[in-house]
């Protein structure tokens, strides 16, 4: 009796955790208005090499590479540190990519491709292509989904 009960409260749980990422999709798709196709795919990022990356490893790590090691971090952070509109689908996809760790979202929009992902403790907007929208790369501050740091232009 005690397995049946464990096993129907999984399930609901998967079934809320569904149609909580199904809702946030939704939502994505809304604000874009069809201008966009979007696929998931599973995350690279949670195989173990990936393990040790934290918002501030990557971050120095960005200062390193962006302006060199002899910027302080507080200068790198306040020149290289963007805002996210509140009201744009990044916003949303930030949020899906935290509750959704093992999947990467991937969005093509008319201009560009977008690829966003959990990394570490932080979420990871990437533009890949440089065809499309550029080959840059943001992380997003734990503490503030809206607010992003670049770490990487090519």
């Amino acid at each position: 009796m005690t397995i049946s009960r464990h096993r129907a409260t999984n399930q609901n749980n998967q079934k809320k955790d569904m149609n909580k990422t199904i809702s946030t999709i939704e939502k994505i798709r809304l604000i874009l208005n069809g201008h966009q196709s979007m696929t998931i795919v599973e995350n690279h990022y949670t195989e173990p090499q990936w393990a040790e990356n934290t918002f501030d490893s990557l971050a120095e790590s960005g200062r390193s590479y962006m302006v060199g090691t002899s910027v302080s971090m507080a200068n790198y952070k306040k020149s290289h540190s963007s805002y996210i509109p509140k009201d744009h689908w990044l916003v949303q996809a930030v949020e899906w990519a935290f509750e959704n760790s093992s999947l990467r979202l991937k969005v093509q929009t008319t201009n560009n491709d977008y690829e966003i992902a959990k990394r570490g403790d932080t979420v990871e907007i990437a533009l890949p292509h440089h065809g499309r929208g550029g080959e840059k790369h943001w992380i997003v501050y734990p503490n503030n989904y809206r607010k992003k740091l670049l770490v990487n232009v090519d």
